[in-house]
This record gives structure tokens, sequence and C-alpha cells, in this order.
């Protein structure tokens, strides 16, 4: 017949209670036990009774213990046939595990989980950086257009009477001037300077003379650019449109409204030239250096010279450049004849201080004058000439703070590098030896490269049409250079020493 548990029950009560030896064997606390642990010194020398009285519970207990042992491989009183099962409790953080039950292996806690709030406060910190990271990207990919636009604007600021509908169109036509589109940007600021409140300078038949606002200077400078933005379109009426309402804000009569009265007019001499004739675009040129206090000569056949009162005046030396080099095109003076005029213009800028003086000026009348000298028939010095033209406009052209003499700088260094290409490609012509005219190709070759680089940097400064100009102007004679360098070299021949 099975045991059941009630069997085991009854044996295991037969058995007088052994006082527990730790917490682990009781629900209740456990009192110290003063008998337990003890060594077997303390045991010999323990009265006859206590040593009994041990000897008995340490039986009873080995008696107990062996019941349990037995108990535990008996299966048969916790399933009983018949009876429904009935799962015991188990409560092993109290020391409680009912007899039959096996405990289970030591519970592998995860890393997530064996310091939950420093792993939940870090994932937290990471989710919050994630959203707000995005959240910064998604704004900049939005705003990026509109802080391009507010950068630009702010390296060359727009007058600060203007509203934010005019900033914001002239901010679009700066950006469409660097992006090459010239079109686009003249009306973009032509927008923006109606938009500001002078439409009356662009259409000043549509606008009453009570209703115009009157024109400061920092408005001026924008109307002025405007205008050269015309003249670079080759749009010659619309820019002589505007100079009858830009030269209101030089009304006022002093030496900084003559000089502005005088480069105003220097500028308008090209449109006048296209459309009037040279007559009236010299006589312009005339009265801007009446303006400066010089009366020019009436036979246009005689020599200027630079006065010495206007030797450092670089308005004046720009309009006289610009005069003598009109008279040259048109044959009213030949080239040898307005070299000195030149070299007094060279020697002026040189007596000049450095900080005070005109440097892209300079390095274009140093070109001028190295073309005339090879119309002349000095080659040696027209060289020289270009050479020292292009060393000052290369020096020069990094320190230009404003965008207007950066281009002039960029310009003079582009042709010049492109004539002296030429030069140098024109001097092989004289020499006998396969070994010299090597050395002017590679010569040749070098300025050219040296155009390129200027194209490359003008697109770097967001130039892109005087880029473009100077790619196509040097591309096919560099080609030229190289392939005859080819050429000569593929050839095998030796160089004669």
């Amino acid at each position: 017949m099975p045991m059941t548990s009630q069997d085991w029950s009854e044996i295991e009560s037969k058995i007088p209670p052994v006082p527990p030896q730790n917490w682990l064997e009781s629900d209740t606390p456990v009192p110290l036990n003063k008998d337990w642990p003890i060594s077997k010194a303390e045991y010999d020398i323990l009265s006859p009774e206590e040593q009994r009285r041990l000897a008995d519970e340490d039986a009873r207990r080995q008696t107990f213990d062996a019941i349990r042992a037995e108990k535990l491989n008996d299966h048969n009183h916790l399933h009983p046939a018949g009876t429904p099962f009935r799962a015991p409790m188990v409560a092993y953080h109290r020391g409680y595990a009912p007899e039959g039950t096996t405990p289970p292996p030591i519970q592998q806690i995860p890393w997530q989980l064996r310091r939950p709030w420093n792993w939940i406060r870090m994932g937290g910190i990471g989710l919050f950086a994630g959203v707000l990271l995005a959240a910064v990207v998604a704004i900049g990919i939005q705003y990026q257009d509109e802080f391009k636009l507010r950068n630009l604007e702010k390296k060359s600021p727009a007058p600060n009477d203007w509203s934010e509908k005019a900033r914001a169109y002239y901010a679009v036509a700066l950006n469409h001037r660097k992006d090459g589109e010239q079109q686009l940007a003249v009306w973009a600021l032509q927008r923006a300077i109606v938009e500001a409140g002078y439409r009356w300078i662009l259409e000043p038949d549509k606008v009453a003379e009570e209703e115009r606002r009157p024109l400061d200077l920092a408005n001026a400078w924008v109307i002025r650019t405007l205008m050269l933005w015309e003249i670079e379109l080759g749009q010659w009426d619309k820019a002589l449109g505007l100079m009858e309402g830009l030269s209101t804000a030089y009304e006022s009569d002093n030496p900084l409204n003559r000089m502005r009265r005088s480069d105003l007019l220097r500028i308008l001499a090209l449109p006048t030239e296209k459309t009037k004739g040279v007559e009236a675009a010299a006589a312009l040129l005339q009265t801007s250096m009446e303006y400066l206090g010089y009366e020019a000569p009436k036979n246009s056949k005689e020599v200027i010279l630079v006065p010495d009162k206007l030797r450092g005046n670089a308005i004046f030396l720009s309009t006289l450049q610009d005069y003598t080099i009109l008279q040259i095109r048109h044959g009213l003076k030949s080239a040898k004849q307005s070299l000195p005029t030149f070299l007094s213009m060279a020697q002026a800028y040189r007596q000049t201080p450095y900080p005070a003086r005109d440097v892209c000026g300079e390095s274009s009348v140093m070109l001028n004058i190295g073309e005339i000298m090879f119309a002349v028939g000095h080659a040696d010095e027209s060289l020289e000439w270009t050479k020292l033209g292009v060393d000052t406009a290369r020096k020069a052209v990094k320190d230009q703070s404003h965008e207007e003499s950066r281009q002039r700088c960029s310009e003079c260094l582009a042709n010049g590098s492109n004539s002296l290409g030429i030069l140098y490609e024109v001097a092989h012509l004289d020499v006998s030896s396969n070994e010299e005219k090597r050395g002017e190709f590679e010569r040749a070759l070098e300025s050219f490269k040296q155009a390129i680089d200027v194209a490359i940097e003008s697109k770097s400064q967001n130039d892109v049409t005087r880029s473009a100009d100077n790619f196509t102007r040097v591309a096919n004679k560099m080609r030229e250079n190289e392939e005859r360098l080819a050429l000569l070299e593929g050839r095998g021949m030796r160089f004669n020493t």
C-alpha cells in the first residue's frame, strides 16, 4: 500500500522537535543558538548532562533528515490517485520550499535590467538628443534658402530704411548674381527698388513729383549697382535712364559730390558711346574730368600728362585712362601718341602711397603700356610691363574688400595672363633652337594656366559670368600650346646647344 502525506506526517510527528539552527529552517525568527557551532574542545568540557542533550538533539536531527530524504524520493504522497493536483506554495525569498519541489536555477538578469534606471536615463537622453537633432536638421533643410539669402544680404547689406519685402528681393538679386543669372538679378533688384519706394527712378513718368521719395547716398549706391549690372548686360538705354534719378543724390555742391558725379559720368561713358557715338562719350569723359578740376585740351592730338594736384586721385586716373583708350580705339590718337599719357599715369600711381593707391587701376595701366609697347615694336619692354602688371594684380587681388575692386583686379590678372601667354607664343618665333622654343612654349602654357586659375578663383567667389568668360578666352589658346609642345617633344628632336 503506497504511503500518503498523512502517513509521512505521522512518522515525522513521532520524533520530538529539534531546535532550528538558523533562520532558513523557520518562517519565524530563530533565537541565537549558543550550542551551534561548537568545537570538539568545547564539547569535551561540557557536563555529562549537556553532552547527552546535544548528542540526543543531533541524533534526532539526523533521523529527521533521513525521513525527509526518503520522503523526497516518494512522489506518491504528492499526487495520490484520484485526488486533484494542488500546486504547492513556493516562497524562496522567505526560505519556504515544500517537499518535493526543485529550486529553479539562479536567475540571469539581462544587462538592460540590472540597473534599470541608469539604462532608462541614458536611453531617454539618447532619444531626446536624436529627436532634437532630427528637428534641427528638418528646420535647417526647410530654411536653408532663407539662411543663404540672409547671408548674402549680410555681406552686402541693403539700406537700413528698406522694408523686409524689399530686402528679400534684394537678397534674391544677389543670389541670382552669384549664380550667373544676370538678367534675373537685374529684374529682382528693380523689384527691390520699387518695394523700397523708388519706383520714380525706374519709371519717372508714372510717379508724380510730389510723391517721389528723396534719394539718399545709401540708396544711391544700390541704384549705381543696378546701373553697372545693366551695362554688363549691354542694356545701354536702361543704364542711361537711371542717370537722371541717380544724380539727384549728388545735387549739393561739395568735393565729395563732385567726385561722385565724376564717377557717375565715367561709368555712363560706355553706354553713351554705344548709343550716341564717340563724340558724346568723349564729351562726357571730359565733363567728368572737369568735375575733378582738370580741363581736357581742345586738340585731341595734344599729349595729356597727369597734373601734380591730381596724382593721387584714383577716379581721375581711371577717367583719364578710359578717355585715352577711347581716343586710341576710334583713331583720334595713335598708340604712340598715347604712350606718354600712360607712362605719366604709371608714375602717378607709383608715387602714391600704397595704402591710398588704386592697385587694380595701376595694374590695368601697366597692361595698357605693355600692349602699346608691343604695338610700337618693343616686344621685350612689352613683356616686362605685362609681367609687372600681372604680378601687381596677383598680389593685390586678395586684399580687395569690395566686390567691384576685386572684379577689376581679377579681370586685370586674367587679361594680363592671357596677354603674357600670347607674348611668349610670339617670342618663340624669334628663337632658333628647339630648346628655346620649348622654353617659350612652357612659359606661355604656364601663363594660360594662371589665367585658368583666375577663372577658377572667380568661380569660387561665386562670380560665374566672369569665370565663364575667362575659361572661354583661355581654353583654346591653352589647348593650342599643349598641342605644339607635345608635337615639339614627340618628334624626337635633339635640342640644339
